[in-house]
């Protein structure tokens, strides 16, 4: 209710921000969908939703029975005493009627809507599994915000012309039964009935163009040593703007590259040997683990990958990429392998989670060495 008492402007900024959240329904085949390398690209006539949760808690709405204005709803918090309301009828407690929780605030509008799969998610990277799917999901996100500022520059269009995000596209195999949990990233118009930003992309020829414009216009600024050798999650010289505020802390701009190659066919190595991950692999992991209580780690190699090392104490680390599942019988015997050849324990770890919650990634590689050498006494 715009019902408010003016007053001077005093400098103050609210910081109670909202999160909207924007997804596509009711999407209606345009007809044109591609296929090639490792992509799947179509494009859809659909509904782009924004709606506002009051971050995921909901809103509630009291019924106003006023002589001034008859049957309308007001948020709760508006009939707060300390809220300068012009009308002080309304917070009366006489006129105040049902209260209706956990309402969404949403909008809808027609639109233009592309929609970018995988043709083939890498097995190792199990989208199922909860210990990773929250990196999986990360990944995504990153990759639509590479794809939307792609998108933003090569058309040369303003940030609000166009929406970005994902959505969860589950799939099932024939044969089994089984379900696998896949996401998409969604590419929208925000004129009503579109501005053809996004469906230009549908065709494979225009969808390997942004593919290449992305990976060499991005690409190249993101891996530059002026950035990759600060910014080792997401800033605002890459991947952060206001409309993603919620979720700086997940994005990934090497992720997102990681998954750029892959719709183009390239998949990600287990070894993180690929240029952007240099500065990890060759310093930022060793560095993270000396910071948080393991000390005099050195750096070493055992084949292709990179391992911080401890001969006194007897064991390494070696950072395998993010999405992989440590818990996999794949990796399992990559341990054994690499220990061997080693001579020494070897563990892994993540250097996406290093980042974000170093104090739990640090103490699960602890609780591994310490669980190793019970099992070897």
């Amino acid at each position: 209710m715009a019902d408010f008492r003016s007053k001077p402007y005093d400098s103050h900024i609210a910081r109670n921000h909202k999160a909207v959240n924007k997804f596509p329904i009711e999407l209606e085949e345009q007809g044109s969908k591609s296929f090639a390398k490792n992509y799947i690209v179509s494009s859809y006539d659909g509904t782009l939703v924004n709606t506002n949760t009051n971050n995921y808690n909901g809103y509630n709405f009291q019924r106003i029975n006023s002589s001034i204005l008859k049957g309308f709803y007001l948020e709760e918090s508006l009939r707060q005493a300390r809220r300068p309301l012009e009308t002080n009828q309304w917070l009366d407690q006489e006129v105040g009627g049902e209260i209706i929780r956990g309402v969404s605030l949403t909008s809808e509008r027609k639109t233009d809507i592309l929609l970018v799969q995988t043709s083939e998610w890498p097995m190792r990277f199990n989208c199922n599994d909860q210990r990773n799917s929250y990196k999986v999901r990360a990944a995504w996100l990153s990759l639509a915000e590479i794809l939307g500022k792609a998108i933003i520059y090569f058309e040369d269009i303003e940030p609000s012309e166009i929406s970005v995000g994902i959505r969860y596209e589950p799939t099932e195999d024939s044969s089994t039964g089984e379900r696998s949990d896949r996401w998409a990233v969604f590419i929208a118009d925000n004129l009503d009935n579109g501005a053809g930003y996004s469906s230009k992309y549908s065709t494979s020829k225009e969808f390997e163009a942004l593919l290449d414009y992305a990976a060499k216009r991005l690409g190249d600024d993101l891996k530059s040593p002026r950035h990759s050798s600060k910014c080792f999650g997401s800033c605002y010289e890459c991947l952060r703007h206001y409309e993603n505020r919620f979720s700086h802390e997940r994005l990934d701009w090497r992720l997102g590259l990681d998954l750029l190659g892959l719709l183009g066919g390239r998949e990600p190595r287990l070894e993180m040997s690929e240029t952007h991950w240099n500065n990890i692999v060759n310093g930022r992991i060793r560095d993270r683990l000396n910071e948080f209580g393991l000390k005099g780690m050195e750096l070493e190699s055992v084949q292709n990958f990179k391992m911080i090392v401890n001969r006194d104490r007897g064991f390494g680390i070696v950072p395998l990429h993010p999405l992989v599942n440590r818990q996999s019988v794949e990796i399992v015997q990559l341990a054994d392998v690499l220990s061997e050849e080693a001579g020494l324990r070897v563990f892994f770890c993540c250097s996406y989670n290093l980042e974000r919650q170093p104090m739990t990634e640090i103490q699960q590689i602890a609780d591994e060495i310490k669980s190793s050498v019970k099992m070897s006494k």
